[in-house]
């Protein structure tokens, strides 16, 4: 089986364990779904069990990677925040304008010249 899961087969387990899209972000209602169908299979196949503890255990490890990932963005969000310049915004805004100006420039130049060359001919 594949070490990425997506939100999509999340999403599908999900479903198959009974929990609708809003519940099936919750580490506790997952657990509670687990238990109530282990109990509900009580005395039931040993391959229905294992099919739920492999949803379950695929499930919570989607979870908890979604959100160390969420955790580490965070962190590198709040870094680049505390070292970042802040006269590097406008630094960058102005470097804008002067490109922006540099092609209407380029522009006109170009417009200028094609209504001489026009002229002559």
């Amino acid at each position: 089986m594949s070490t990425r899961h997506g939100r999509f087969k999340f999403l599908r387990d999900a479903e198959r364990m009974g929990l609708n899209a809003r519940t099936a972000f919750s580490q506790v209602e997952l657990r509670r779904q687990r238990d109530r169908l282990m109990i509900a299979d009580r005395g039931g196949s040993q391959e229905m069990a294992a099919q739920i503890n492999d949803t379950y255990t695929r499930m919570r490890k989607w979870l908890l990677e979604s959100k160390a990932q969420s955790q580490r963005l965070a962190s590198e969000a709040a870094t680049v925040a505390e070292t970042r310049d802040p006269g590097e915004f406008f630094l960058s805004a102005r470097r804008w304008l002067e490109s922006r100006q540099m092609s209407l420039a380029a522009i006109i130049l170009g417009a200028g010249y094609t209504m001489l060359k026009n002229r002559r001919q």
